[in-house]
């Protein structure tokens, strides 16, 4: 009986124990009830946001559809006419040509104006005739060449100026202003150039450039008469017509008088090489041109460094066309030695060696490409 209630007690004591742990763990009515309400408002505030994030998304929509009004005004703004002078149109060099991939064409622009009055602002070109019948307009100041321009297939980039009245107009190294008729057609002028365009002037006005003063001048014409100008911006040519794909397609095209679509690389190296090389059977077995002209090239540095200015904007500018000679002259080399190699071949380069050469030769476009631009900016340094 005893152990019968000692049993009891102890079942008793163990349900009220059991029944505590769970008043312990089980939430009162009111906290349960807030946070019933706290998961009530989550959801609602949930919602809203969604609302609102709907409601931002349609207001950016709108924003993005202003956005688009706007750019399509700002469009239409831009399409301005031109700015004139006293019945004038202002163009400038960059309205010259439209670009479609790698192929230049006559603007839209010039063709609007063809036979109309414009304004233009340049430099004539060094190479300009001597019997001052014309002059070739360019945007940069000391141009020797007025159609040597790197990479530019097409020579979009200069305009002839012509005197309405058939009179002389004189070289100048000072910028020029013109005002005349534009004339948009292909045409071929007595030096041996086809341009696309050209003014025929009622007025050419020279400009006096401030930054233009005798010692820069006085610098200039001794590296002028040097031909330091004129010859490296010859070897630059030379260099990008035989390392410029597009160019090697011109050979190619030349040799097989658009017979064959395929390029044939060995005929077009061997024409690059012996044009390079000047070896002609017909004067000996010896190598012409590029191999003297390496030799002469080599002087150059010692030439420019002859010129010793003393300003010394000049000084700097000088040491640097000193080191432009330099540079070039590496990948002359570089250039002349991969035509010997394709020139002792002969008949038995193959085309495998010929697609090596090529690719050697393409290899030195990039550098050589690189060098016309630190020249073009040395050249504009100049008038600084």
């Amino acid at each position: 009986m005893k152990k019968t209630l000692l049993y009891l007690l102890i079942i008793c004591i163990c349900v009220i124990a059991l029944t505590a742990c769970e008043d312990e763990n089980k939430p009162s009515a009111s906290v349960t009830g807030n946070n019933t309400q706290l998961v009530e408002n989550t959801i609602d505030s949930g919602e809203e946001k969604k609302e609102a994030a709907s409601s931002g998304e349609k207001v950016e929509e709108v924003k993005e559809e202003n956005i688009e009004e706007v750019k399509d005004e700002v469009k239409e703004d831009e399409k301005v006419e031109p700015e004139s002078n006293n019945g004038y149109t202002i163009i400038k060099f960059s309205d010259m040509y439209e670009t479609k991939g790698k192929v230049k064409n006559v603007s839209t622009v010039l063709k609007n104006l063809n036979g109309k009055k414009v304004e233009i602002k340049g430099y004539p070109a060094v190479q300009s005739p001597l019997d001052e019948s014309f002059v070739y307009l360019n945007n940069q100041p000391y141009v020797t060449c007025p159609f040597c321009a790197i990479g530019d297939i097409t020579k979009l980039e200069v305009i002839p100026i012509l005197m309405a009245d058939g009179s002389k107009i004189k070289y100048t190294e000072n910028a020029i202003k013109v005002q005349g008729k534009l004339e948009v057609a292909p045409k071929l002028d007595s030096e041996g150039y086809t341009t696309q365009f050209r003014v025929y002037a009622d007025r050419v006005e020279e400009l006096q450039d401030s930054n233009a003063n005798k010692a820069v001048n006085s610098y200039y014409s001794v590296l002028s008469k040097a031909g330091m100008i004129y010859d490296i911006q010859t070897l630059q040519m030379n260099v990008e017509y035989a390392t410029n794909p597009e160019y090697m397609t011109y050979y190619d095209e030349k040799l097989q008088t658009g017979k064959s679509k395929v390029l044939d690389k060995v005929a077009v190296l061997k024409a690059i090489a012996d044009e390079y090389l000047g070896f002609d059977d017909e004067y000996g077995t010896g190598f012409g041109s590029g191999y003297v002209y390496l030799d002469y090239i080599k002087e150059c540095p010692d030439i420019v460094k002859t010129c010793e200015p003393t300003d010394e904007r000049l000084i700097k500018l000088n040491n640097e066309l000193v080191k432009l000679y330099t540079d070039e002259i590496v990948i002359l080399e570089k250039y002349q030695n991969i035509c010997y190699k394709i020139h002792a071949l002969g008949d038995k380069l193959t085309e495998k060696e010929a697609e090596g050469f090529a690719n050697e030769l393409k290899a030195l476009n990039a550098p050589n490409m690189k060098q016309y631009e630190i020249f073009t900016a040395w050249n504009n340094k100049l008038r600084e």
